[in-house]
C-alpha cells in the first residue's frame, strides 16, 4: 500500500472570521505572550513589614500607658521625631 500524497483535503482550513481580519491586515488570532511565573503567584505580605507594624502597635500602646509628664519628655526629644518620620514613612500613621 502507498502513502496518499497530501491534498488540499488534509490541511484543516481558515474560516470566512481568519480569512476576512487577514484581508483587512491583522492578525487572526492574538498571539500569546509569555508570563513570568512570578508574575502569576499571589503577592505576599512582606514579613518584616508586618513585624514593623507589630512593634509600632506596641510602641505606641506603651507610651498611652505612661504618665503624661513622661510623654512630654519623651515628645521633646529627637528620637520622637524619629519614631514619627518611620511611621510616616511605613504608612502607619498620616
Amino acid at each position: 500500500m502507498e502513502a496518499a500524497e497530501p491534498n488540499e483535503y488534509d490541511e484543516p482550513r481558515e474560516g470566512w472570521w481568519t480569512r476576512f481580519k487577514k484581508s483587512l491586515g491583522k492578525p487572526a488570532e492574538p498571539e500569546m505572550q509569555e508570563v513570568p511565573e512570578q508574575d502569576l503567584q499571589m503577592p505576599t505580605t512582606n514579613p518584616t513589614e508586618e513585624d514593623m507594624k507589630e512593634v509600632a502597635r506596641i510602641a505606641l500602646t506603651v507610651l498611652r500607658k505612661m504618665p503624661p509628664e513622661l510623654v512630654k519628655e519623651f515628645k521633646s526629644t529627637p528620637d520622637y521625631e524619629k519614631f514619627k518620620e518611620l511611621l510616616r514613612k511605613h504608612n502607619m500613621i498620616k
